[in-house]
């Protein structure tokens, strides 16, 4: 049996324990127990940005350490970005402004519009969100849809 570089490297690798990957999994444990305790507290955009810088730093360097499963947290990452980039948009485009405090959006069509791509990541039906189209009647289903994926994902991390 002829024993080449390759394969040699290739049975080391397999051989070594996968303990850099195993280091960052209590941490984002945490850090995704944080973001459902925060849901459950009253999440703003300012903790949502910040728990996705956090926890997305979390899954980098779980990647990068060693292979793992890691599909939940890749739909977790998508379901704060979904979320995040939606809230953003939420607030930040005008036809998405409400005419008077509290009421519906402006422009609810082209609002919807663009949400739509972000809503869908999160599984989120837009004929589900009803006729009034508030900025609070939008964001609710969004953290819902969050938070749900938030513990399957933490379920998943063992």
């Amino acid at each position: 049996m002829r024993i080449t570089l390759p394969s040699l490297m290739l049975g080391l690798a397999l051989a070594l324990p996968l303990t850099p990957a195993q280091a960052g999994v209590p941490e984002l444990r945490l850090w995704v127990a944080r973001l459902i305790e925060t849901l459950d507290a009253g999440l703003t955009r300012g903790d949502l940005r910040n728990l996705r810088i956090e926890i997305g730093a979390e899954i980098r360097v779980m990647r990068l350490g060693a292979p793992t499963a890691t599909y939940e947290l890749d739909e977790l990452n998508r379901a704060i970005l979904a979320t995040d980039q939606a809230w953003q948009l939420l607030q930040g485009l005008p036809v998405c402004q409400p005419a008077a405090a509290g009421g519906p959006v402006a422009e609810p069509v082209p609002c919807l519009a663009q949400l739509r791509p972000h809503l869908l990541a999160l599984g989120v039906n837009v004929s589900d969100l009803g006729s009034a189209y508030t900025q609070a009647a939008v964001v609710q289903p969004m953290l819902v849809a969050l938070r749900r994926q938030a513990e399957r994902s933490l379920r998943s991390l063992r």
